[in-house]
């Protein structure tokens, strides 16, 4: 790992810096040409998964490979695009505490934005609060646990258990 680094990948900034590059440099004078280093010949998503094949493959995560990399969305985008396609002016939500990347969903018809951003919610762990009229985005993060005692847990034929709510 770099110097200073704490070692944690982020997709988001490698694709925000790869898009501040090509924006600074389009339609220069000075450059003919760009290239991005490295898009693995290998396909993806057979390379990194494929250890047996490809014995780099668990380097790809803090890899410099952007094969797989550049698809994946902010949690936080997602809701902005679906806040603005509702109606809802940038001034009115605030979805700067949301963190996570999604790498795929599909919305197969449909639907209320409530209710797709109802579903991430359940998904991805953030709830929704308004707060002098703007809707705030917050995450989760687990702070609350509770904890289920072997008496409340009841015995299905399935062989597990069903925890019961008091």
């Amino acid at each position: 790992m770099p110097i200073y680094s704490k070692g944690r990948v982020d997709f988001r900034a490698q694709r925000s810096g790869i898009s501040a590059t090509l924006k600074k440099w389009a339609n220069s004078e000075m450059i003919e040409n760009m290239f991005l280093w490295t898009w693995d010949a290998r396909p993806y998503p057979y390379w990194p998964s494929l250890s047996s094949v490809w014995a780099d493959g668990l380097l790809w995560l803090r890899g410099y490979w952007v094969n797989g990399k550049l698809g994946v969305c902010h949690l936080g985008d997602i809701i902005t695009d679906l806040c603005l396609r509702s109606g809802l002016t940038p001034e009115q939500f605030d979805v700067s505490k949301l963190d996570g990347i999604i790498e795929g969903y599909i919305i197969s018809d449909l639907q209320p934005v409530q209710e797709v951003i109802e579903v991430l919610s359940s998904i991805y762990f953030f709830d929704i609060v308004e707060s002098e009229a703007i809707l705030k985005f917050n995450m989760r993060h687990g702070k609350h646990t509770q904890k289920i005692k072997n008496d409340d847990l009841i015995a299905f034929s399935g062989g597990g258990t069903i925890s019961t709510i008091h």
